[in-house]
């Protein structure tokens, strides 16, 4: 059993290495380094896109609604945890894989929203950040967006830039606490 176990060991770090090397056979891969001309670069899932190991593991659209959304969900409850344990709105931290959080977490100085909808007289393309951070002492707002780092640097997928246009809005909006012209919506 101990042998079984060594192989294996040794096959997921053989695996792990070849994506840190980024030599996983992607078309990307077949095209450009493997000088396969005949090979298309383009995604297999349907996207326009060319298929690196950056592309399939966080920007395909066909992973999008899915896989990428429970990565993403798992990676804000954990900063959801860490950010209620800090202002005191939860008594002690669990796992990060038991923690399920509350829509909204409150007490006197703060509110914790999680994963709610933003409405404002103004539009705004991110209205549905995944951590709102309200402070009632000093009347401020921190809406909280975690994106993939890849996603995040290429224009046509929304550029961190454009997720920043979410706070002059909402400062706009929710000038006093509480707020007159917004609201957050489950």
């Amino acid at each position: 059993m101990k042998v079984k176990d060594r192989s294996d060991k040794g096959e997921k770090d053989l695996k792990i290495k070849h994506i840190e090397d980024q030599v996983i056979p992607t078309n990307n891969y077949k095209r450009f380094i493997l000088k396969n001309l005949q090979q298309s670069d383009k995604c297999r899932y349907g996207c326009q896109d060319s298929e690196t190991i950056q592309h399939v593991t966080g920007g395909c659209q066909a992973f999008a609604p899915t896989d990428y959304k429970e990565r993403h969900d798992i990676a804000a409850k954990i900063i959801h945890q860490e950010l209620a344990y800090k202002f005191k709105l939860i008594e002690c931290k669990l796992q990060y894989y038991k923690y399920t959080p509350q829509c909204v977490l409150e007490n006197d100085k703060y509110k914790l929203y999680w994963d709610r909808t933003v409405l404002t007289d103004q539009y705004i393309k991110q209205n549905r950040p995944d951590i709102i951070i309200v402070d009632k002492d000093a009347q401020k707002v921190l809406p909280l967006i975690t994106q993939h780092t890849d996603r995040a640097l290429r224009k046509h997928v929304t550029p961190l830039t454009d997720s920043n246009t979410i706070y002059p809005a909402v400062e706009i909006r929710w000038p006093t606490f509480p707020p007159d012209h917004a609201e957050v919506m489950s």
